[in-house]
C-alpha cells in the first residue's frame, strides 16, 4: 500500500497564467505575478525556505 507523506501545506493551484509562463519560457512570478499560481510558488519557496532553516538548525 502506497502512503502519500504531506511534506509541504501550499498546494499549486490548477492556473491558465502558469501554463502561459511555461510557453514564455518565463517564470510565472515575473509573467503574471499577480496570479494564484504565482502566489502559491512563492507562498511554497517560502515554506521550503523555512523548512531548510529549520533543518539547518537555524529555527
Amino acid at each position: 500500500i502506497l502512503k502519500l507523506v504531506k511534506f509541504f501545506q501550499t498546494r499549486i493551484p490548477m492556473d491558465v497564467n502558469v501554463a502561459k509562463a511555461i510557453d514564455s519560457f518565463q517564470p510565472v512570478v515575473i509573467e503574471n505575478p499577480s496570479s494564484a499560481g504565482s502566489k502559491a510558488f512563492v507562498k511554497l519557496s517560502q515554506e521550503l525556505l523555512t523548512k531548510v532553516q529549520q533543518l539547518a538548525g537555524g529555527d
